[in-house]
């Protein structure tokens, strides 16, 4: 290798921890994580198989992680995949539209956990600041957000630019492992390590495809512009253009732009979609469609247009420009992407207190880095400033009343100058030691997070307990979506519907017993019916209650483990036997709604532990006929 590496790379001494023996909790750890419905490989097993047969075959991927330690374990015969090509394009016409995958065996993956858990530890003390992509801790929108402010500053400069969008094509032979290995050497990987990266390679590698790649002017002519296509050998594109399944551009993106992002949400939308259950459609849209539409809302605001389509927003916040100035206290300026960050910074600021060290990004009135902002506790003294805006390090080192105040002041303010100097005389700031001030967040960390500001905003809204047993239940998706719609009388009863303004007509009494009105409350409690089969499972309802009373009661009477379950499959199968006799004309049994209970509760013991399988099969046993 023809560079000076140890120049270049700057060597960590402190990367033998990545080579310790591996601890039993350690794989232990790497099988809970392994994700359970991948595709296997050419050993035909998925994660699920790996985790629900663990104890049985632990002992054995024991002894293959310490071989692999220990360096006597041959990788040829376990170092297999099929490889099989997935289409990157809706309508793929030709090879170039597929990409390949490789499906390994799950032994290999585990070792390659083990290896990726260790090496996520230290990371981000070996690799640079701009890497964002497949890093814990960073995300990839920040690249959006470099190359939108590069793009505006491009623009801004009336320089000839061009911007390179290079498409890097898989070239499984033409990487060289050996260079990569030296690199690793000289960033302070010891010799083992080098030697399980050696045996676990692969030949995958990346090259510039420049045949795919597009060549943008900024400021250019078209002389020009043809000149580095010919040298480049690329086509000449112009904005927008994609990047990261984005439109970017010097402006906002039109509503025209984002409309490939809106047709991509919809061609994910199964023709069978009327079809599935509600819990395969919450599956539907967490998993793929809000996915989709989070990545855009993380980087771009949306026209009002496309967040009617596409339905949530979300926002994450960086910021730059601001080496001499106060960032909240000066004009926005900058892309349009990051005057739309600005824009969130009165929340920001409504929820968080600073900790003093250098002051100079801290607005001495405007911030909360006492235990009152100022300008609200002295409001006489802030109209006498000169400076609304002044930071806490320029007040801290004037030397007279004159630089921060217009005088003369009243006595009102004068008073409350002296109370501010009282306040501020314990604030010392640390200019030796370049510490930055900390910000804290009113739920007392000092790490922002999406969660706990959500959490911090919803705080007094309390669901009622039972919704918990409800969502920590074993039950499927859409048993959980039913319990749901059971405890927030929304389902399709008689009532329900009336209520909802359907014609229904004037008969609105119960299904199953044909003499009240069918609501929740009296289908699933109250109704004879209802009532006989929850005696039978040893759940008797008081008289006239409503159903989250009734469960927290029935639940401190249950003592017996799986009360939730119990409750919602029942529940369930007791719909159903309503269902049956509008729209099939089958009176409703206790018999048949037993043979359902039965099939669906006894169907959990494949989602509980091993523990919970042998009461199961006792309450079951314990139910009788009619």
């Amino acid at each position: 290798m023809k560079f000076d590496l140890p120049n270049i790379i700057k060597r960590r001494e402190d990367l033998d921890q990545l080579t310790a023996p591996f601890s039993r909790q350690e794989i232990d750890n790497a099988i809970k994580e392994m994700p359970a419905d991948r595709a296997p490989g050419p050993d035909g097993f998925m994660g699920h198989f790996i985790k629900s047969c663990w104890h049985i075959i632990k002992e054995d991927f024991y002894r293959l992680c310490d071989q692999f330690h220990e360096g006597t374990l041959n990788l040829e015969s376990i170092n297999e995949g099929f490889i099989t090509l997935i289409p990157k394009v809706y309508s793929p016409e030709t090879v170039n539209d597929f990409r390949p995958i490789t499906l390994l065996n799950c032994c290999l993956k585990v070792i390659t956990k083990l290896l990726a858990n260790r090496l996520q530890k230290i990371i981000l003390k070996i690799v640079h600041h701009n890497q964002y992509g497949f890093i814990k801790r960073r995300t990839i929108q920040d690249c959006l957000a470099w190359a939108f402010e590069y793009i505006h500053q491009f623009q801004t400069s009336k320089q000839k630019i061009v911007l390179l969008k290079l498409d890097f094509a898989k070239a499984f032979d033409t990487i060289q492992h050996g260079a990569m290995l030296q690199i690793m050497k000289h960033m302070g990987f010891i010799d083992k390590w080098l030697s399980w990266i050696k045996n676990i390679f692969s030949s995958i590698g990346l090259k510039i495809n420049f045949h795919k790649s597009t060549l943008i002017p900024i400021n250019c002519d078209d002389d020009l512009t043809s000149e580095l296509a010919g040298i480049f050998e690329c086509t000449i594109g112009n904005m927008p253009f994609t990047y990261l399944g984005l439109p970017l551009r010097t402006n906002k993106p039109s509503i025209q732009d984002l409309m490939p992002l809106v047709c991509s949400v919809e061609r994910r939308m199964t023709s069978t979609l009327a079809m599935m259950s509600y819990g395969a459609k919450l599956s539907l849209v967490n998993t793929v469609i809000t996915s989709l539409t989070i990545f855009a809302l993380c980087t771009l605001k949306f026209p009002p247009k496309i967040l009617e389509l596409l339905d949530k927003i979300r926002r994450k916040c960086w910021s730059t420009y601001y080496s001499d100035k106060i960032p909240h206290a000066s004009d926005p300026c900058g892309s349009f992407w990051w005057r739309d960050v600005l824009k969130l910074t009165p929340i920001y600021r409504g929820i968080s207190k600073v900790e003093i060290y250098r002051g100079d990004k801290v607005l001495m009135w405007k911030d909360l880095w006492l235990e009152d902002i100022l300008s609200d506790s002295h409001p006489r003294a802030f109209s006498f400033a000169r400076n609304e805006d002044i930071s806490v390090q320029q007040f801290l080192t004037i030397t007279s009343l004159d630089e921060a105040f217009h005088l003369p002041l009243s006595m009102q303010a004068r008073d409350e100058v002296r109370n501010i100097q009282h306040l501020v005389a314990h604030v010392t700031l640390d200019n030796g030691h370049n510490i930055k001030d900390v910000w804290s967040y009113i739920w007392g960390t000092t790490e922002y997070a999406a969660r706990r500001f959500y959490k911090f905003c919803f705080r007094n809204v309390k669901a009622h307990k039972t919704y918990h047993w409800l969502w920590k239940s074993k039950v499927t998706v859409k048993i959980k979506v039913f319990g749901w719609l059971l405890l927030s009388d929304r389902l399709n009863t008689r009532d329900m519907l009336k209520r909802r303004h359907y014609n229904v007509g004037d008969d609105l009494s119960c299904l199953l017993c044909g003499h009240a009105q069918e609501d929740v409350d009296h289908m699933i409690l109250n109704c004879p019916f209802s009532k006989h089969c929850w005696s039978r499972l040893g759940m008797n309802p008081e008289q006239h209650t409503t159903r989250l009373p009734w469960l927290e009661t029935a639940k401190k009477n249950w003592n017996k483990p799986m009360f939730m379950e119990a409750f919602i499959q029942a529940s369930w199968s007791i719909w159903k036997e309503r269902n049956d006799k509008l729209f099939r004309q089958i009176n409703p049994s206790y018999n048949s709604w037993l043979d359902r209970f039965k099939t669906d509760f006894g169907l959990l013991q494949y989602r509980v532990k091993e523990n919970m399988k042998d009461f199961i099969f006792l309450l079951l046993d314990s139910l009788p006929s009619d």
